[in-house]
């Protein structure tokens, strides 16, 4: 579920009103065109069309007109707000895709920082060798958020090891079994959990990114363990187990084991072990196939498969605000919780 930004706090007013001429023609073109349809939207809320039509408020507006084309008039106005502190000269709003500027929104606020957030995602582009995308843009936004909060001496190790690798170590762990993720989704799971304080399917290499308390590698084999934890994160190996290790995580919430657990597995529509936890708890579905990377660093690719995290815990609304940036959340059933 995506948030819609408030657009409708009072603003000095610098720019002129529109009047009831100009506003119908931006409301039929604005309804009517794709490919301007960016400029179009912010000049339409800048200048205060929607009042000009009579209507009290942006959302109001955009509620009673544009039907099932809201959301997506939401996203391209933030988008058009983002895109235009980047323009630089001779660039015209529409050129960059929406997906890529979605994770600069929150630096609204703060120009500096959504500059050097963009050049940093730039700086990552070439890095890699690759045209930019919106998986590099996420990755400087994880970088800048790792940055700028405050740290426990703890935390300020792991993203200090963060940074040496590269962004390459992984969430996940068992090395013969797992992929690693991207460094993106590293911050996104600290917003919901706080802390990590155990990963019951881990590695010391993987920890080093993850910093749980405590974990259990292959030797320990964290399906016949407690996981008596506040907080758990868990990527199970993709060896086939992921439902025996799903179920393992459903066994402790209910025993009282684990107070909060976050799942990463791959969105198996279709299959009995995710269709019960899609029912039962809070499930993001990823809006990319998420790019893993072997241990090593090499084959690097986008996943067969479409990937989600899963919720298990006491506050499905903190995981709804952080994770429906990434894609889209569905709650559970009623009364399934």
């Amino acid at each position: 579920m995506t948030i819609a930004p408030r657009f409708d706090s009072a603003e000095p007013q610098i720019v002129a009103l529109m009047t009831e001429a100009e506003a119908t023609t931006a409301e039929r073109d604005i309804i009517a065109t794709g490919n301007r349809l960016r400029s179009l939207l912010v000049e339409f809320y800048e200048r205060r069309g929607w009042a000009a039509l009579g209507y009290a408020s942006w959302r109001g507006w955009a509620s009673a007109r544009l039907g099932e084309s809201e959301r997506s008039a939401y996203r391209e106005l933030t988008a058009g707000m983002v895109e235009r502190e980047l323009l630089t000269h001779g660039s015209n709003l529409g050129e960059i895709p929406e997906r890529q500027l979605r994770p600069l929104a929150p630096l609204r606020n703060d120009p500096n920082a959504m500059h050097e957030t963009w050049d940093r995602a730039n700086a990552i582009a070439a890095e890699s060798g690759k045209p930019r995308t919106a998986a590099h843009v996420a990755q400087a936004v994880a970088e800048h958020a790792l940055e700028n909060e405050p740290l426990s001496a703890f935390e300020e190790q792991i993203a200090a090891d963060v940074q040496r690798a590269q962004q390459r170590n992984a969430l996940t762990s068992q090395e013969s079994a797992d992929w690693y993720t991207p460094a993106w989704c590293i911050a996104s799971v600290r917003q919901v959990l706080g802390s990590i304080a155990l990963d019951p399917a881990s590695s010391e290499l993987a920890n080093r990114t993850v910093g749980a308390a405590r974990i259990f590698t292959a030797e320990d084999d964290g399906l016949s363990q407690s996981w008596k934890a506040h907080t758990v994160f868990l990527n199970p190996p993709y060896n086939g187990d992921a439902a025996a290790w799903c179920e393992k995580a459903q066994h402790e919430y209910r025993a009282g084991h684990a107070d909060t657990l976050m799942l990463l597995v791959f969105a198996k529509l279709g299959y009995q072990w995710f269709e019960e936890m899609f029912d039962a708890y809070p499930t993001c579905l990823i809006r990319q196939r998420i790019r893993f990377v072997r241990p090593d660093g090499n084959d690097e690719g986008q996943a067969k498969h479409a990937s989600a995290f899963v919720y298990i815990g006491p506050n499905p609304a903190l995981f709804r605000t952080v994770f429906g940036a990434h894609g889209r959340v569905f709650l559970p059933t009623e009364g399934r919780v």
